[in-house]
């Protein structure tokens, strides 16, 4: 069954209630298995139901995957000393573990940090800023959300004074050293400094388009939005592994991403739930799993066939892996009967593509961008519009002295990137130049365009510029 945006607690734990009140009585156990592994980069695990009855448990593996909200926030909470050091550390938490990119789904749960961080690890800044909210919600602090008219921030309040911290960008802005401004007071003009990765900074006029600046200094567009909130969900926490299933993580795939696969073996059947969003399902199981990228809930499976029907989900690729000693905790029923596992992955580690958040976090720890705009625009011919970005770039190579063996293949590079980003700011005309002049937009294009960079990553950031 498919999730929308209902609140529900566990249904794999009420129904386990419902049998024990009808005379059939599981018992509850823990296993716990410390395995190490020798590569942990180029390992992965499974664990697989040997028994004949379905298995019931939550996960936990070195503490940080699968987390629930509640745990989120009490292990944050354990590693802060008082509220101001737990709020902080929640930006970072949540700022390292997500990046920009275009959501996959509409749906109210990816506004959920079990989704966002232990699923997806990727979404726009209204996701983040929910995600965050609700740690501090969950630990007791009063929050909020601002939306900027293309961008949508978290406030907490701390002091009795009410302070935006944008897991967007990972930093907070500052009115001196040690006074963290509100987003009214940003709009005020009060903002002089920033704070990124545990050090301040002066905002200059090129770190403020890092930072979004402008979008908080429009103040007839901000306003205080109880939606992202609203219509609180709970997705279900524990796994639910029919007789002979077999679950794997993680399998590399294309752009950074991970996957875990269900291994659903001849003619099986019983009780599937796994609270990852699903990536792909068999077309034997299409009645059970109409659509991809969706969440679901417990369900019936049945494989009629003597194939072996394997199901995907996705996994945060921004999470720890492995390390050379993991902790394994199954809490829950007939744990005894399931076997954990290590396995070398297959295949060469892919390269994790550069993303924008990546790129941010560069430039607002540095004076590149600074150095770009003062330093190499003024020595490039102007640039017309969007179509001259390619002589453009050629030009910025030129004055690089770029070798002519590199030159061709940076220009190959660039070339898909520009398709992509063409196609994205032909769908804003009316802020087409406003985007082209931008000078994050332009080193980004002319430095970064023919690098790994993702072309999800891309899109969402221009649209973000668009906005």
């Amino acid at each position: 069954m498919r999730l929308g945006s209902r609140n529900k607690n566990s249904s794999a734990w009420l129904w386990l209630a419902l049998l024990a009140l009808g005379g059939c009585r599981p018992e509850a156990g823990e296993k716990v298995a410390v395995m190490a592994a020798t590569e942990p980069g180029r390992t992965g695990w499974a664990i697989t139901n040997q028994g004949r009855r379905d298995a019931v448990f939550t996960l936990d593996i070195n503490g940080g995957f699968w987390a629930s909200t509640a745990e989120i926030a009490a292990r944050l909470r354990q590693e802060s000393a008082d509220d101001s050091a737990f709020v902080r550390n929640s930006l970072e938490y949540v700022h390292r573990l997500s990046r920009n990119a275009p959501p996959i789904s509409a749906e109210r749960w990816l506004h959920s940090p079990e989704v966002l961080l232990n699923s997806l690890g990727k979404g726009f800044c209204d996701d983040r800023a929910a995600s965050l909210c609700r740690i501090w919600q969950q630990a007791g602090l009063p929050a909020r959300i601002w939306n900027l008219e293309g961008h949508a921030v978290p406030e907490v309040k701390l002091g009795g004074r009410w302070q935006m911290f944008d897991p967007e960008t990972g930093a907070f802005l500052l009115k001196d050293s040690t006074v963290v401004c509100s987003v009214e007071g940003i709009a005020g003009g009060q903002a002089r400094f920033f704070s990124f990765g545990g050090q301040v900074f002066p905002i200059t006029p090129e770190k403020g388009v890092l930072l979004f600046l402008d979008k908080f200094m429009s103040r007839e567009d901000n306003r205080l939005s109880g939606w992202y909130l609203s219509g609180s969900f709970i997705p279900d926490t524990a796994f639910v592994l029919p007789p002979g299933a077999r679950l794997s993580c993680c399998s590399p795939g294309g752009q950074g991403q991970r996957y875990a696969s269900v291994q659903l073996p001849p003619y099986s059947e019983g009780r599937l739930h796994i609270p990852l969003v699903l990536a792909e399902a068999p077309e034997g199981l299409k009645s059970v799993f109409p659509r991809n990228d969706s969440l679901y809930s417990e369900a019936d499976i049945h494989n009629p066939t003597a194939d072996t029907l394997f199901v995907f989900y996705h996994v945060n690729p921004f999470l720890p892996g492995l390390q050379e000693q993991n902790r394994f905790t199954l809490s829950g029923l007939r744990t005894e009967q399931l076997a954990l596992s290590l396995f070398p992955l297959e295949g060469p580690a892919p390269a994790a593509p550069l993303t924008l958040d990546d790129l941010r976090r560069r430039l607002l720890q540095s004076d590149e961008l600074e150095a770009f705009v003062h330093g190499v625009l003024p020595r490039l011919p102007k640039l017309g519009g969007l179509d001259g970005l390619p002589d453009f770039f050629h030009a910025y190579l030129l004055l690089k002295n770029t070798p002519p063996a590199e030159l061709e293949q940076r220009r190959k590079a660039f070339q898909e990137r520009f398709s992509v980003a063409e196609q994205v700011i032909r769908q804003h005309p009316d802020v087409e130049e406003r985007i082209i002049r931008n000078p994050v937009f332009l080193l980004l294009a002319l430095e970064y365009f023919s690098r790994d960079i993702g072309l999800s990553e891309l899109a969402a950031f221009l649209e973000s510029l668009a906005l």
